[in-house]
């Protein structure tokens, strides 16, 4: 008794019969009770040590115990979750009042249920339900109530929150208990973890080789269809869930339900007693698996952090929400500019003007793992860059001479238009397709990509002021520029540099001098094909293959094999897409998402360790399948407004094509009464330094600074900061003479503008001379 923990004194009784009795008493009594509580101890400790999550409620679902399996699951300790009901933790909060109703209802189809049965009525008959009187949705806290209520067990697939506000859904057993009585006073909640351990391996990440890599995506199932089938079977129709998120695998009670008056349930050989009506034994493994997208895992998470966060904390998350459910996630809006606000935006009409214009598309719309290409592209191990083939004959000592140094940032392709006869795609065209060795990744002869230059430069419209074919030059000597250096070079492969030198190529071929949303706004055959959408990057990749499949002797394809061909012409598309200028923001986000969890900090030669030491990128991560498509789509793009990042002797001639093209669109929509995309870009009053400014402003600062913490071109930087200060000078010398003229007669402001002109082409010489980016080039 002592070792029992029995410690009292009892009364000596005189005879044996009254010593069994007391002796009896007390065993049943506290002796019994007091071994209870020690093994109690031992239960915990086995329940502390199973994988099981296991909750213990009292009968209105309030939790009383949790183990230590739920603390790392989920991440709630029992401190965390004592007298909290299990199903509003448990559920998402659209749901939580549609608990509290339901602990507030009577169950009326259970009451009519047993009153059929007291009468006499054959179970398997329908139950009539009035006219207008809803039908019980199936919901896994009212399948557990009614099981509970008739003292069995009931198991199905339970969806459990983390703390951090992901879910689970977790095979679960619930069982209720009654210690004394007759009646339940605890439901115990096992929930089976070993399918969350086989999913969670499954979908670990591992590095695979390039070529390598396997899909992990398994074959998509219609949970709601698995549990709505059980139904058509019987004749009725399928149950509908009218509450999009619940898991639909609850066991099922007969009564709960309308079937079809015509339907013989004898055929169907039911069990009496049986719970469910269809039981698919795979039904557990299907809900194991978490079904949901990425931007929801954000909603939950969030939905958390309200809960444990201060009342201002909740409401700047509330925000966040507002702007996540946004359908126009990436497209960015002006913001004024206030205290709070660490870079206000100018607001600048010409800058604003050009930054509608730019992402302007016409009417708003409503509301593969890669393949390798080492199996297929001819390897290229260390040859020596080629040169210009039989067409380098043919050319100018100028030529010539201008072509040895394409690689070069410095280098001009206004005076390769000049010296060509307006004919520079073809002639640089070949001397870097060759250099970066595209005939042998192709499989195609020289001649071929000749012709297929020759015909895509035909294409192009030479009497755009800007795009035309010497900005397509422009485009591919930048995107050859940024291949040739050392970080892209150790992640592209052959066909990589392959496809995106074809994509400058042809990223702009057949355009007609307008934007899309000029052509929106006339109805042209364009927009109507494309529907409004991306109109003019759609038509530039596809007349692109058009022209390369018109004939044998152009197509620069034809050598390829269909999955190394598919592979080229998704990469091509992917590229031309992205410099759609309306998609801009959300390429930039995507990618500075990227290099923000690809960086790790390294030395700089001039230091000692790592203090102070600046951000590097992780090449190994910047490898994957989806990056490469990113990088890809950022090179492309910052090589197609990669004006100002040029000597600005070149620099002030593409803005003022570009000004010029965009105010022939101006005056052919004044004169057709369209509505005017740009109004301020009007010949006789829009002020170029001012759009280039808003154009630096607004596009090429933030993106150029995030490309150059991959592409490492601290020359292009240096040029961007010489750039604007000379355009700033610029808008500050028209505001001094706008001042001067409206003080000073009209002759003495004229004779002012003269000698300006004059002496503009000496300042730009000065500068360049003293620019220590030309130097170091």
């Amino acid at each position: 008794m002592l070792k029992n923990g029995y410690n009292r004194i009892v009364t000596e009784v005189s005879t044996v019969g009254g010593v069994l009795n007391d002796l009896i008493q007390i065993e049943y009594s506290e002796l019994s009770s007091q071994s209870q509580l020690r093994a109690m101890q031992a239960v915990f400790s086995a329940l502390d040590s199973c994988k099981e999550v296991v909750h213990i409620t009292d009968t209105q679902h309030r939790i009383q115990y949790v183990n230590r399996a739920c603390e790392n699951i989920l991440g709630y300790s029992l401190e965390d979750v004592a007298g909290r009901n299990l199903w509003e933790l448990h559920i998402s909060d659209s749901h939580k009042q549609d608990i509290r109703a339901f602990d507030h209802r009577s169950s009326v189809d259970f009451k009519t249920s047993l009153e059929h049965q007291r009468a006499g009525t054959d179970h398997r008959q329908p139950i009539d339900h009035k006219a207008g009187e809803p039908r019980v949705n199936l919901d896994i806290s009212e399948a557990v109530n009614m099981q509970m209520r008739r003292g069995r067990e009931w198991e199905g697939v339970v969806t459990c929150r983390r703390k951090s506000g992901g879910a689970v859904h977790l095979p679960s057993k619930v069982i209720p208990v009654a210690p004394l009585t007759r009646k339940n006073e605890y439901y115990i909640y096992m929930s089976d973890t070993h399918a969350l351990d086989r999913l969670e391996f499954s979908t670990v990440d591992h590095f695979h080789p390039r070529g390598s890599i396997k899909s992990l995506r398994k074959g998509s199932h219609d949970i709601r269809s698995l549990n709505s089938d059980a139904f058509t079977l019987l004749g009725g129709p399928p149950v509908e869930n009218d509450h999009p998120g619940r898991v639909l695998s609850a066991p099922v009670e007969r009564e709960k339900f309308t079937f079809n008056r015509n339907l013989n349930f004898e055929s169907l050989n039911f069990v009496e007693g049986t719970q469910n009506i269809i039981r698919r034994q795979s039904l557990v493994k299907l809900h194991s698996l978490t079904i949901e997208a990425p931007i929801t895992r954000v909603f939950n998470i969030i939905n958390a952090a309200q809960e444990n966060s201060p009342a201002y904390v909740a409401q700047a998350l509330e925000k966040v929400l507002e702007i996540l459910r946004s359908t126009e996630l990436y497209s960015p809006q002006l913001i004024s500019a206030t205290p709070d606000n660490v870079r206000p935006v100018p607001a600048d009409p010409v800058a604003t003007d050009l930054l509608g214009g730019l992402l302007a598309q016409g009417p708003k719309p409503l509301l593969s793992g890669r393949r390798s290409s080492n199996d297929t592209a001819v390897k290229v191990s260390q040859l020596s860059r080629q040169s210009l083939p039989a067409l380098h004959q043919q050319a100018s000592a100028a030529i010539r001479e201008l072509l040895a140094d394409d690689l070069s940032w410095n280098f001009d392709v206004i005076k390769l238009e000049k010296i060509s006869d307006k004919r520079p795609l073809v002639w640089l065209g070949m001397s870097l397709m060759c250099k970066f060795h595209v005939p042998d990744t192709l499989g195609c002869d020289e001649q071929t990509i000749q012709n297929w230059l020759t015909l895509i430069e035909a294409n192009y419209h030479s009497d755009n002021t800007y795009h035309n074919s010497t900005h397509a030059s422009d485009v591919l000597q930048a995107t050859a520029y940024f291949l040739n250096q050392e970080r892209l070079g150790q992640l592209l492969d052959p066909l990589d540099v392959a496809a995106s030198l074809i994509a400058a190529v042809v990223h702009d071929v057949d355009h007609p001098g307008k934007n899309s949303a000029f052509l929106c706004n006339t109805d042209n055959e364009l927009a109507i094909l494309y529907n409004d959408l991306s109109v003019l990057e759609s038509h530039h990749a596809a007349v692109s293959f058009k022209y390369s499949h018109s004939d044998d002797r152009v197509n620069i394809y034809k050598a390829l094999d269909r999955d190394t061909y598919k592979h080229v012409r998704k990469s091509v598309i992917d590229m031309v897409l992205a410099t759609d200028m309306t998609k801009h923001f959300e390429h930039l986000s995507k990618f500075i998402n990227m290099s923000g969890n690809s960086k790790t900090p390294v030395k700089d030669d001039d230091t000692t360790s790592f203090d102070g030491a600046r951000d590097s990128p992780d090449l190994m991560s910047f490898g994957t399948p989806e990056n490469l498509v990113i990088i890809k789509r950022m090179m492309i793009k910052c090589a197609d407004v990669s004006n100002p990042m040029r000597p600005l002797h070149l620099y002030i001639d593409w803005a003022h094509r570009i000004a010029n093209e965009y105010f022939n669109q101006t005056e052919e929509e004044k004169k057709r009464s369209l509505p005017i995309v740009m109004p301020q870009f009007d010949r006789t009053t829009c002020s170029i330094p001012k759009s280039q400014i808003g154009f630096i402003d607004f596009f090429i600062n933030d993106m150029f600074d995030a490309w150059d913490a991959l592409a490492d071109i601290p020359e292009l930087i240096e040029h961007l900061r010489w750039n604007y200060q000379y355009w700033k000078e610029q808008e500050e010398a028209a505001n001094a003479i706008i001042t001067v003229s409206q003080n000073q007669p009209l002759c003495k402001a004229d004779e002012e503008d003269e000698e300006e002109d004059e002496t503009k082409e000496e300042d730009i010489a000065d500068r360049e001379n003293n620019n220590p980016a030309e130097d170091a080039s």
